[in-house]
């Protein structure tokens, strides 16, 4: 099983989009045997202090299920983990933030598995839409970069 880790800061807008979007591909191919993916926060806001997490942010949930027929009300936010760099193949940040706040949780990236998922489109960065509530954007960003992923590991 190849696993890929995404991630941003809270794990309840970018990164669990991705996550559900690149296993929704996943199965539309019949590569649910090879692939699976999941997703992490480097920061502890969406964390209770008995370790549960918050679920997908309702807007993201929403178009989630409105566009692609995904459920993903079972998600719970979790941070990353330095442990997390030996689970996962690739590692996929959306911003210079996660970046710099995963190569410390991790502990750095000596095998270079640490990248942003926008460089799979061309771009760095994925905006947060927390902030720009600009969540369709964020979402098609997202799909396409997950895709493009996608086909360069088959």
């Amino acid at each position: 099983m190849r696993n890929i880790l995404f991630i941003c800061y809270g794990n309840i807008c970018r990164s669990p989009t991705a996550e559900f979007l690149f296993n929704y591909h996943v199965q539309q191919r019949h590569l649910s045997s090879v692939f699976h993916a999941d997703s992490a926060a480097v920061g502890r806001d969406n964390i209770f202090s008995d370790g549960s997490g918050c679920g997908v942010y309702p807007p993201c949930a929403l178009l989630l299920r409105e566009r692609r027929g995904i459920d993903c009300s079972a998600k719970q936010a979790r941070l990353l983990t330095a442990a997390d760099y030996d689970r996962y193949e690739q590692l996929l940040v959306m911003d210079r933030q996660n970046y710099r706040a995963a190569l410390r949780i991790l502990g750095g990236d000596p095998l270079g598995k640490v990248r942003y998922l926008g460089d799979c489109i061309g771009g760095g960065e994925i905006e947060d839409p927390w902030y720009t509530l600009e969540f369709g954007k964020a979402f098609d960003e997202i799909e396409r970069a997950v895709v493009s992923l996608l086909d360069s590991l088959k």
